[in-house]
């Protein structure tokens, strides 16, 4: 009996350990990124109004067809190929409040501090490799919007409006005629998580136009759950904006949000629209719950019940996990009380 019970505890401690085990604590020593970065904030600003030809041209050279899209698309300048449009960029750089804001993206976002987002985007590539081994590694572009586009992604290149990332206790920020709660997302310590955001909302892109509202859920979990593989050492409320006491407010009332959600109304299976957006949309809480809540609270949900869903399958890879479907997803959930 004794030899028995000797054999026994390792092997429930291996159970254990592996009904614990977090599906997305990988091993990516051995991925090899090579992450591209641009400064088209700078070389924008330093363009040569003596020649603006010759300077088009030369950004036209090193950006290709995204330069084209940062004059059409970001700062809506007119089309890229048509030289008359250069009279409104350099509108732009002369416009002193937009220089004033350019002068605040140099103070704050120096070589050495943009050399630090770079080791933290590369690190979330290399994940994004481990789960995806085929997947383009974008180019990431630095500019300035004029705050008309705080991040910009193409297929291969995600644009970066540093301009939106000045904290809201900067000059720029405060004068801005935006709610408290949207100066408060323009933190720097935000920058790494909206990128990763942006790019896997692209690559997860559905249309939910006619979806209901737990597929919404689910749909918009799933993308924080890419998020979280890219960037599984950011804290949960960075990667979602928040302060810290908003993920606490959440866990403390988790088994409440899910009533709110999955009552006798049926409102999981809500198509309406405007029910489906009180729980997605950001502002200073989540209509429908209490005002000490977070905006955004059924993002945080539809994480949860992916991460949940995982955590029961912890052998399925990723994409087994992202391309299942929402129902299934559901049965797996359990929300604390």
């Amino acid at each position: 009996m004794r030899n028995y019970a000797i054999l026994l505890f390792p092997l429930l401690f291996i159970l254990m350990q592996s009904c614990e085990r977090n599906p997305l604590e990988v091993n990516t020593s051995e991925i090899s990124v090579d992450l591209s970065t641009n400064r088209l904030d700078r070389d924008f600003f330093q363009f040569n109004t003596s020649d603006p030809e010759a300077a088009h041209q030369m950004l036209y050279q090193k950006y290709g067809t995204f330069y084209y899209l940062y004059l059409e698309e970001i700062l809506r300048t007119g089309p890229g190929e048509d030289y008359r449009s250069l009279a409104l960029s350099i509108d732009f750089i002369n416009d002193p409040y937009m220089a004033e804001a350019y002068n605040a993206i140099q103070h704050l976002y120096t070589d050495e501090k943009i050399a630090e987002s770079d080791e933290i985007l590369t690190e979330a590539f290399r994940h994004y490799r481990y789960h995806f081994p085929d997947a383009l590694v974008p180019e990431i572009v630095y500019y300035h919007s004029g705050f008309n586009f705080g991040i910009y992604s193409t297929d291969s290149v995600i644009g970066v409006g540093l301009e939106w990332f000045l904290g809201r206790a900067n000059e720029i920020t405060i004068q801005l005629p935006f709610p408290e709660y949207r100066k408060s997302k323009m933190d720097p310590a935000y920058l790494e998580a909206n990128i990763i955001k942006d790019w896997c909302n692209r690559y997860l892109y559905q249309d939910m136009s006619d979806a209901d509202l737990l597929d919404n859920l689910i749909y918009y979990g799933k993308i924080m759950y890419m998020v979280e593989s890219m960037l599984p050492s950011m804290a949960d409320s960075t990667l979602m904006n928040w302060p810290a006491g908003a993920i606490e407010w959440c866990h403390k009332n988790e088994f409440s949000i899910w009533k709110e959600l999955a009552n006798e109304k049926q409102t999981l299976f809500e198509s309406n629209q405007f029910e489906i957006q009180k729980w997605l949309i950001d502002g200073p809480f989540t209509s429908g719950l209490p005002q000490d809540s977070p905006a955004m609270a059924g993002i945080w949900i539809g994480w949860e019940m992916t991460r949940s869903y995982h955590a029961k399958f912890p052998d399925k890879s990723l994409n087994e996990v992202l391309i299942k479907d929402s129902k299934e997803i559901m049965k797996y959930y359990n929300p604390k009380k």
